[in-house]
């Protein structure tokens, strides 16, 4: 299709021929991962509580880019970057969540729980 695009002067038989070989089936390709989508999407069931034994699973570790956002509206987004990365650290190589590291080595923020954490509050749910 991309070939088909290059035309001379008045619409050459290269390209329509082109076009029409690979367009059906393009469309024939799409309809079909639109249908499968749609299936999908109607019949999705989440189960929240096995997605958050699988985030708990994970140290909470899928939490550290909330918790950068959130401590980004408090200090510079790189130093924000910089303490979840060592909260990351601590929370692996020590087995712990990085909801239990972020609450025993608060970082040195003048703000609310709320403003900190609230992903992680959320998710102890």
């Amino acid at each position: 299709m991309h070939n088909a695009q290059i035309q001379e002067q008045e619409r050459a038989t290269h390209g329509w021929q082109m076009e029409w070989l690979t367009l059906p089936q393009m469309m024939l390709l799409t309809s079909g991962a639109l249908k499968h989508a749609r299936y999908l999407a109607s019949h999705l069931q989440a189960d929240g509580k096995s997605m958050r034994a699988n985030i708990a699973q994970g140290n909470h570790l899928i939490l550290a880019e909330a918790a950068v956002f959130a401590l980004a509206q408090a200090m510079p987004k790189s130093k924000a970057e910089e303490l979840v990365k060592k909260a990351c650290g601590v929370a692996v190589s020590e087995g712990k969540s990085l909801v239990v590291v972020g609450e025993s080595q608060p970082p040195a923020v003048h703000a609310t729980e709320d403003e900190l954490n609230p992903a992680w509050r959320r998710s102890r749910r």
